[in-house]
């Protein structure tokens, strides 16, 4: 039970950078807006295009963090095995676009991806082994 709440905490906090990035992205567009434009290689303009895909990527950037991050309070810490499976597959996905996305511009993603292999193997054997 200890390696299931251990990895259910590792995920809330990756859970909390969703909600970092949901305030940044809607609070602070202009900046957020400006990050976008340096890693597309062009300037930030006014446009209104760019400004709604970043409060777009915001949105669903926290709805994505805090799904998984309930995924892993709830039926992860009951060893459910669709839970595991559900955290390796779109934490994996998310984790690989953000660090794609984000890595030169945030070298912490790397800690992040780091938590999220450490919760997976935390949770590997109560999920995995678990007769059903």
């Amino acid at each position: 039970m200890k390696k299931l709440n251990a990895a259910a905490v590792l995920m809330c906090i990756i859970g909390a950078f969703g909600v970092f990035q949901f305030v940044w992205g809607i609070a602070a567009t202009e900046s957020f807006t400006q990050m976008w434009a340096e890693m597309m290689g062009t300037t930030a303009s006014e446009s209104a295009v760019l400004t709604l895909a970043v409060k777009f990527y915001a949105v669903y950037h926290f709805i994505a963090l805090a799904l998984l991050a309930v995924v892993a309070v709830i039926p992860l810490r009951r060893a459910e095995k669709w839970a595991w499976f559900s955290i390796l597959v779109f934490g994996g996905i998310g984790l690989g676009f953000g660090i794609a996305l984000w890595a030169p511009y945030a070298p912490f993603m790397y800690a992040f991806f780091a938590m999220w292999i450490a919760a997976l193997a935390l949770s590997a054997k109560p999920c995995l082994g678990k007769k059903e």
